[in-house]
């Protein structure tokens, strides 16, 4: 039998209160400073898109149900982060809060069901993990991109461990299942170990199947509702996930996993693959105690994590924290805590207060090397994909852009090209209620804003050009500053589609 199906409480010294009280305190502060000294910091534009999204939201404005212009991801962190936003915490702090608190719940609340219903020293080393891994699983994690809230769905799955017999979690276990993969793909690391649990548990039992398929069925419909609105709206799908398996693809990842699991692996910082030989040795130990059920589930847990490099988005990451091939395998910390909860028999106290000790070096080395650690992760010669810039001076560009449009009295802010081009079409809308509509024509996620504009005229536009001189091109287009990239359009009597072709400024197609 699976040793997890006895869930009876186990004795509980004091001692142990006061140590898991201590390892979650130290949890808590080290991400506090990590959104201090990093994600009150630095941010990317597609974080900005959140910023934009919290706003909207904050209004009750619910344009669509994902990621803005795409049929994949959600904003589900700025749904969250309603209430600070309205409490006046500003949109860059408010979301990392929530990444990070969503990154962290399932440690927390896995490991103090292990705690109390299983065993206490087992929970304690389970909530070490976040502390051994490296710096940068910190930083990714307090990133509002939606990284992370599939997994934060699908973990409560993981409470069906101490349920295995119970047909509510039978039920529960296949809808979380179901809507973490709606609300990102990655979560399927997640759901898989307890789905495949409750199936060993359960194989023969015929209310299992009935209850699990009745929760996935129930998740699919949730699903294929919110893309029912990108079936009836095709255009506001816009950034499309291109989804594709290849064999050779796969085969070729094997020379090059360290490059995917070394910032999500507990103290492998450096070798990452090492962790799937962790999976493999605790499976073979599970095998010798005759655990058939416990070694088949952590063996497959190796597997299913190397299948997946066959998927061709996988593969889309950089060496950079903010596209980072890691993404994908946010995941993986919690497999190795689902790993150690099976294989806990010989564990004790004085060996868990030892690697409690070691977790407290972590600790120590990641703030004595943070900074260092951010300047690396932040360097504008790393391939990013995305802009990356510091927050401060987003905002100081957002109120410069805000005064430039006073002065003139543009009601429209038209950006043809620049490198922060997003941070001035989301991020300066969430953060100054003075600043003008925008527009980003050419790669613009709010269908509806290409929508509202086709037909409408703005009398005086700002618009940003970092490749052209448009003040040279057009006689009636002056030059806004000294910047060389700003440019003022007044009197304009065409509609907003026309004058972008007159401009030559491309426009997607957007109905």
């Amino acid at each position: 039998m699976i040793a997890i199906t006895n869930t009876k409480k186990s004795t509980i010294n004091s001692v142990d209160y006061w140590v898991y009280l201590c390892v979650l305190g130290l949890l808590l502060l080290y991400q506090y400073i990590i959104l201090k000294e990093f994600a009150f910091k630095y941010a990317d534009s597609d974080q900005s898109i959140q910023w934009y999204g919290l706003d909207n939201y904050s209004k009750g404005n619910f344009k669509e149900p994902r990621f803005y212009g795409q049929a994949y991801n959600t904003m589900m962190e700025a749904f969250f982060a309603v209430p600070l936003y309205q409490l006046g915490i500003a949109a860059y702090k408010a979301l990392p809060i929530i990444s990070s608190l969503l990154a962290l719940f399932p440690y927390v609340i896995f490991s103090l069901m292990v705690f109390l219903k299983k065993s206490p020293p087992l929970g304690i080393l389970i909530l070490c993990i976040p502390l051994l891994l490296p710096t940068e699983y910190a930083m990714m994690a307090s990133m509002p991109r939606g990284l992370i809230t599939g997994i934060f769905v699908s973990s409560f799955g993981f409470i069906a461990f101490f349920y295995p017999k119970s047909g509510y979690w039978f039920l529960l276990s296949g809808l979380l299942a179901v809507i973490g993969y709606s609300v990102n793909a990655n979560s399927v690391l997640v759901a898989i170990p307890y789905l495949l649990f409750l199936f060993l548990s359960n194989y023969r039992d015929k209310n299992f199947y009935a209850l699990s398929a009745t929760g996935m069925v129930i998740g699919c419909v949730v699903h294929l509702v919110v893309n029912h609105f990108y079936a009836m709206h095709p255009f506001y799908d816009f950034h499309k996930a291109e989804l594709a398996y290849s064999l050779k693809i796969l085969i070729n990842s094997f020379g090059k996993l360290n490059l995917y699991f070394n910032l999500v692996s507990p103290v492998f910082w450096c070798a990452g693959s090492l962790t799937l030989v962790l999976f493999l040795i605790l499976s073979i130990l599970l095998l010798k105690r005759k655990d058939y059920k416990g070694s088949i589930l952590i063996a497959s847990i190796p597997l299913l994590l190397i299948l997946t490099f066959g998927i061709t988005k996988v593969h889309d990451g950089t060496d950079s924290i903010f596209f980072s091939c890691s993404r994908m395998y946010l995941s993986l910390p919690l497999l190795v805590a689902v790993a150690l909860f099976f294989y806990s028999k010989t564990l004790n106290s004085k060996i868990v207060y030892a690697l409690v000790l070691v977790s407290m070096f972590y600790f120590t080395y990641h703030v004595s090397t943070i900074e260092k650690t951010i300047q690396k992760n932040v360097d504008q010669k790393k391939n990013h994909v995305i802009a990356v810039s510091e927050v401060q001076k987003i905002l100081s560009d957002c109120r410069y852009l805000t005064a430039i449009s006073k002065k003139h009295k543009a009601q429209l802010l038209l950006i043809s090209s620049h490198k922060n081009q997003d941070f001035y079409n989301f991020g300066c809308a969430a953060c100054d209620e003075e600043f003008p509509n925008t527009l980003r024509p050419a790669y613009e996620r709010r269908t509806w804003r290409l929508l509202e504009d086709e037909k409408k005229i703005y009398l005086t536009i700002l618009i940003i050009d970092s490749e052209r001189d448009l003040a040279a091109e057009f006689d009636f287009i002056k030059r806004a500053d000294n910047s060389g990239y700003l440019f003022i359009l007044a009197n304009n009597k065409s509609y907003t589609m026309n004058l972008l072709r007159d401009l030559k400024i491309h426009c997607r197609v957007y109905k």
